[in-house]
C-alpha cells in the first residue's frame, strides 16, 4: 500500500492511500510542489486498513492490530483525554483538492476513554 503524506510546520496529513503503486504516483504528480508530497510504502496488502494519528505521527493497521493496541492503552483518568484518532479506509481515497488536508471526511473516531472501552469490548471492526 502507498500514502501521500504531508508535513508542514503546523500539521501533518494524509492526502491518498492507494493499493497500486502506479496509481498513487499518478495522484503524487497532480499535487502542487509546495505542499511537499511525499510518497510513502508500507506494508500492508489489502483493505480495510486502520490508521492511526498520535500527535502528529501516522501508523498503518489491520484490525487485530488496531484492537490489539487500543486493548493495551494505559487509560488515564481523564474521560476527555484522546490518545489519537483512528481513521477507517476501506478502498483508495484521495482528497478531493490534490494534496489538501480532508482527512476530517473519512470515517474516524477520537480515541478517547469511551471508545477505547467499547473497542476492547466489541473489537474494532464491530466498532468502526
Amino acid at each position: 500500500m502507498y500514502a501521500i503524506v504531508h508535513n508542514n510546520s503546523v500539521n501533518s496529513w494524509i492526502s491518498g492511500i492507494f493499493q497500486e503503486r502506479e496509481l498513487a504516483i499518478a495522484y503524487f504528480g497532480t499535487i502542487p510542489v509546495d505542499l511537499e508530497p511525499k510518497l510513502l510504502e508500507f506494508p500492508i496488502d489489502r483493505y480495510p486498513i486502520y490508521l492511526l494519528e498520535v500527535e502528529r505521527d501516522f501508523t498503518y493497521y489491520r484490525d487485530t492490530d488496531i484492537t490489539a493496541f487500543v486493548s493495551n492503552l494505559t487509560l488515564l483518568d481523564d474521560d476527555d483525554w484522546c490518545y489519537g484518532n483512528v481513521y477507517y479506509i476501506d478502498r483508495d481515497w484521495q482528497s478531493q483538492r490534490a494534496g489538501k488536508n480532508y482527512m476530517g471526511i473519512i470515517p474516524h473516531i477520537h480515541l478517547d476513554n469511551k471508545h477505547v472501552l467499547i473497542i476492547r469490548e466489541t473489537g474494532i471492526t464491530a466498532y468502526l
